[in-house]
């Protein structure tokens, strides 16, 4: 077979005289691969198995990953490959079919190497070995990373693939750099989604956290907030990282997010420290602040006080509701009691949130969101149906109010925290102590 295939290329390539003038046959470079190829392609499909592996296993993830997306973009591939390859089997080529067609070989070479660039290691990788076989690898078109397979014949492939020194160290170097960039960008680009994680958690935390501050405000009114700008959050950077974007362009990008992250951070705090604790009021030595007693914590006065306010009127409000002279207060105090009704669940929807958002405090225990529970529970307590001289008439809601402050022992021993504090009862307390 070997001899047969000496003398095919030899017709090709031996010199032939016409008369006295002596003449050499051109160089078909296609003719003679599509013979090489027919009598070769066995070998050479175990070569270029095993090179193919040898490639993967140096990076199986990455190199792995390429070889599946192009077997699944690129039909030509499919004839030389038996099935795709994937992580299980560690992208490992089991079996490699060489099409008896020289042109699909050299069609099946271009789709493994289309959009490379000729530094990319699966180029370098298989130059090597095809210029071994006495086959060179071309780029196809100029500004695009599309090549052709060309046989260039056994005699050229040492000259060929041996490399200078300085070409061998350049390729090495250009490999390296290739590698080290690479993950160097996919560390970035964890870096980017983390912070973008992390964006979703602050602003959550910010626009909770400003309702807060909103409907504290409403009821602790001698509390002056300090000017604070909110960030307009749709003004944010709103991208995500792609593989194909420059080293630089991510890093500016991760730059820009944490920027701005740290920026709503300190929005956040700026508002929680705006809220009264007895460390800033120490500093003005101005106000104090009530809270519940010890065993009494926000969460259980909302519970409590849902149930006060979901009760049904009793016979005595049904009976006073039918007379002209109680059915205008009944009606302005169903009225306000709706609005309580919903201002408080708001109030325990907030309360309930904080806790899993400020894991830094007790939300419970502290001391300005039970000095804003007690401010609620004084400027909703129900009024009087009708009061004449000393005598007033309350409602049930109003008793049923009542009675809740007896339980809780807050209406005649509410605890004062700050400067010079004592337990005393403050005059927003007095008008609820009955004997």
């Amino acid at each position: 077979m070997f001899r047969s295939l000496t003398a095919s290329l030899g017709d090709l390539t031996r010199s032939a005289t016409t008369g006295n003038v002596r003449t050499v046959a051109t160089f078909d470079a296609q003719i003679l691969g599509e013979k090489f190829y027919k009598y070769s392609h066995p070998a050479l499909g175990k070569r270029l198995k095993k090179t193919l592996n040898e490639h993967v296993m140096e990076a199986p993830e990455r190199h792995g990953e390429d070889l599946k997306h192009s077997f699944i973009k690129y039909p030509v591939i499919k004839q030389f490959l038996t099935e795709i390859p994937t992580g299980k089997k560690g992208y490992q080529v089991d079996q490699l079919n060489m099409h008896d067609s020289y042109e699909q070989f050299q069609a099946f070479i271009a789709a493994l190497l289309k959009g490379k660039p000729p530094t990319a290691p699966l180029y370098t990788t298989l130059k090597a070995m095809l210029l071994d076989a006495g086959f060179d690898i071309k780029q196809a078109t100029d500004g695009e990373q599309a090549y052709r397979l060309v046989y260039v014949g056994l005699a050229q492939r040492k000259a060929q693939s041996e490399l200078s020194l300085l070409e061998a160290i350049k390729l090495k170097v250009s490999n390296i750099y290739s590698s080290t960039e690479h993950l160097h960008k996919s560390e970035v680009i964890k870096s980017i989604d983390k912070a973008n994680q992390e964006r979703l958690h602050l602003i959550k935390k910010t626009l909770l956290l400003r309702d807060v501050v909103n409907f504290h405000n409403q009821y602790v009114t001698w509390c002056e907030m300090p000017p604070i700008e909110p960030i307009v959050f749709s003004t944010l950077t709103d991208r995500k990282p792609k593989q194909e974007d420059t080293v630089a362009s991510l890093e500016n990008l991760q730059a820009n997010l944490e920027k701005e992250n740290r920026a709503i951070e300190h929005e956040f705090t700026q508002l929680y420290n705006s809220l009264p604790s007895t460390s800033t009021l120490e500093q003005k030595n101005q106000f104090r602040l009530m809270t519940l007693p010890d065993n009494m914590s926000v969460t259980t006065v909302c519970n409590d006080m849902e149930v006060v306010m979901s009760l049904t009127p009793g016979w005595r409000d049904v009976l006073r509701n039918t007379r002209v002279l109680y059915r205008r207060a009944y009606v302005d105090e169903s009225t306000k009691n709706t609005t309580r009704f919903n201002e408080l669940r708001e109030l325990k929807r907030l309360f309930e949130e904080m806790k899993h958002i400020v894991t830094w405090e007790d939300i419970d225990k502290a001391v300005w969101a039970q000095n804003l529970m007690v401010q609620w529970l004084v400027k909703n307590m129900p009024v009087p149906l009708c009061q004449m001289g000393p005598f007033k008439c309350s409602s049930g809601n109003r008793k049923a109010w009542k009675r809740a402050f007896t339980r809780w022992d807050i209406s005649w021993k509410p605890r004062i925290t700050g400067v010079q504090s004592m337990e005393v009862t403050p005059s927003c307390f007095q008008r609820f102590i009955y004997r």
